[in-house]
């Protein structure tokens, strides 16, 4: 005989829930080390960028830590994706306020100066090649 369609809902819904506690350690050490990793670079001499604006970042993961452990459904992904946007946030910002993204290569290439060249592998490696 066939299933009705609450049985296998609930069975799946079962099945899901299993799923969601065995992801739930992946997801408490997914942020904990974005958090190490973003704790290590705010500890670094920061140059051109505040470290509060990290430190900051890094908060909003420490408030996301006890949420891993809650069996709501749909708050894994929710988690994992904030999380996964905090941590871009925080490489994207340090790379604008540090040349990673502004850098004088990166502005000549765009610019109509370099409109003919294409298919080369440009160093940018501080002379590290004539050296």
């Amino acid at each position: 005989m066939g299933k009705t369609w609450s049985e296998v809902f609930s069975l799946w819904h079962e099945r899901e829930g299993a799923r969601e506690v065995s992801r739930r350690p992946l997801l408490a050490v997914y942020l904990l080390v974005i958090l190490v990793t973003g704790g290590l670079v705010s500890l670094m001499p920061s140059g051109d960028y505040d470290s509060r604006v990290i430190w900051a970042a890094c908060g909003l993961i420490v408030l996301m830590l006890p949420l891993a452990w809650l069996r709501v459904h749909g708050l894994f992904r929710m988690l994992f994706h904030a999380a996964t946007l905090v941590a871009g946030f925080m490489a994207v910002y340090i790379a604008a306020h540090t040349g990673g993204i502004n850098s004088n290569a990166m502005v000549w290439l765009a610019s109509d100066e370099a409109r003919y060249v294409t298919g080369v592998t440009l160093p940018v490696d501080a002379g590290a090649l004539i050296k």
